[in-house]
């Protein structure tokens, strides 16, 4: 091994995690340098004095802010022009979204035609809708998968714990809901379904009603306007209930079905473990929208720049800066 590869990178950033609120940019920013190699060195912004006196001490207006051989890149869109990744303009066009959905329509027309001897009872119906269901949600969060994962990871649990999840979760309600269709491979797809949506119900149930917090709803992707709360809810109990009864409908285990069974209970626990045990910072959450710091007008028409600014600011700041940049829960606007 040459020496220069035998150096580890290393990389520092300041983000905030306060008791009330956690940013999913510095986040994410965490995530990626790990994924690319770096050892980096998190340091939490605990409070808004901290949040403050860094700013003032770096002469920067947002966390987080990353370091790499202290030499400062900046915010999490810094980060990926530094590490060469492409972060696509907001008027940029991209097949992507009908790719997608090309794929799922091919999946729904091979169902149709495995399921020809139509079965035009009530619980085949609910089985077929709420399936149906799952995968047509599923595509809304691929159609900008990025987007959702930023608003999915506000209030996830396993999410925050782990940030490629919230990457994975529209293709597992996607896949699990076109195997559910036609009771494929249900050993496998139903305890993945049970696993994820139990962990989404729990997740929205503590957000909406424990902590009361006003959040957006990530159920249609990224770019929802639905609160936060019953139709999220309504969503993962769906789930629950369709894997539930699909599992309750196997009759008999086959031997290769029971060594598949068997690491799916495994991966059960530990998740379980993961959440409640694992060594993280239990005061960490994401914190719901306060009252404005400021009070700001926006016209009620934008130039073209202006509209592709704003886009840009609502996608990747007002999480933590508020709507607008009105601020929120002490930090600036």
């Amino acid at each position: 091994m040459s020496s220069v590869n035998a150096i580890k990178k290393e990389a520092v950033i300041f983000r905030m995690v306060t008791a009330q609120k956690m940013c999913v940019h510095g986040l994410k920013a965490k995530d990626l340098l790990q994924r690319k190699g770096y050892h980096v060195t998190d340091n939490h912004l605990t409070c808004p004095e901290e949040i403050a006196a860094f700013k003032a001490q770096h002469g920067v207006q947002t966390v987080p802010q990353i370091f790499i051989d202290d030499i400062r890149v900046g915010g999490f869109d810094d980060l990926q022009h530094f590490l060469g990744i492409g972060n696509r303009r907001q008027d940029e066009t991209t097949y992507t979204p009908v790719i997608v959905l090309f794929i799922i329509a091919a999946a729904f027309a091979l169902n149709a035609m495995l399921i020809a001897q139509v079965d035009v009872s009530l619980t085949r119906f609910l089985e077929l809708f709420i399936s149906s269901s799952m995968v047509l949600l599923g595509l809304q969060k691929l159609q900008d998968i990025d987007r959702f994962a930023t608003m999915f990871m506000s209030y996830d649990l396993l999410a925050q714990r782990w940030v490629r999840y919230a990457y994975v979760y529209p293709f597992i309600e996607c896949g699990a809901g076109i195997l559910m269709m036609t009771g494929t491979l249900t050993i496998i797809s139903a305890p993945i379904t049970l696993v994820a949506a139990s962990i989404g119900a729990i997740s929205v149930f503590k957000a909406v009603y424990v902590d009361k917090r006003e959040l957006k709803c990530a159920c249609v992707g990224g770019d929802s306007k639905v609160p936060l709360g019953f139709v999220s809810l309504l969503e993962n109990v769906m789930m629950v209930l369709m894997a539930v009864w699909m599992l309750n409908n196997v009759q008999k285990l086959t031997g290769l079905e029971l060594r598949i069974l068997i690491p799916i209970l495994v991966l059960i626990a530990a998740i379980d473990l993961y959440i409640n045990y694992g060594r993280v910072n239990s005061s960490v959450a994401e914190a719901e929208q306060s009252e404005a710091l400021v009070q700001i007008e926006i016209p009620s028409e934008l130039s073209g720049l202006a509209t592709i600014g704003k886009r840009g600011f609502d996608k990747n700041c007002a999480a933590c800066h508020g709507e607008n940049a009105v601020g929120q829960d002490g930090v600036a606007p």
